[in-house]
């Protein structure tokens, strides 16, 4: 079974966001910026407290109380930012990759331009699914994107289906996951 599919710099930035949503060190990064922001405005009010500028410390702490509500968006929006300029960075020929996915007997045939890659069965570890995206996790830590968008989603269920039954591999839908 064959599967032809392009492979956009908006595919690349939604497997940087999944993939990074789901690591823990990225998410105590996360965490540990949100409680550097809010400590930093703490301390600044302490300093104008006790330098007798009462009204400034409390405007202090509740431009720290609003950083909490906002922190989030901001922070997510940042991280998208900065991934995007990786893409792009990366991608060196334009935005668009063609792939062709091909299920041999032994092992995936992978190829694009810059060549052939043939990957065991055995070596797949887990078949994620997310609501625009298949990605197929390789156990040395790459990952086989699969757009549902821009492939033959008929193939597409074909292969996963095909994949889940010839080998016992995981197979995981995340259709609520959302970067966050």
């Amino acid at each position: 079974m064959k599967l032809n599919y392009t492979l956009h710099h908006r595919d690349y930035l939604k497997h940087l966001l999944y993939s990074s949503s789901k690591s823990k060190s990225f998410n105590n990064s996360r965490r540990k910026g949100l409680v550097f922001t809010i400590s930093f405005y703490v301390l600044i009010a302490v300093v104008f407290y006790l330098a007798d500028y009462i009204y400034i410390s409390y405007g202090v702490i509740a431009a720290s109380i609003v950083s909490i509500f906002f922190y989030p968006t901001v922070s997510r929006n940042q991280y998208e930012n900065r991934f995007t300029k990786y893409i792009s960075e990366t991608l060196k020929n334009g935005n668009r990759v063609e792939i062709s996915l091909e299920l041999k007997d032994q092992f995936i045939e992978l190829s694009d331009i810059s060549g052939e890659v043939k990957l065991k069965y055995s070596s797949l570890e887990k078949i994620i699914e997310i609501t625009t995206h298949f990605f197929i996790k390789i156990r040395n830590g790459g990952t086989v994107i699969i757009p549902k968008t821009y492939a033959e989603s008929e193939n597409i269920e074909a292969v996963i289906k095909m994949l889940t039954e010839k080998i016992e591999i995981e197979y995981s839908k995340e259709l609520d996951w959302d970067w966050k």
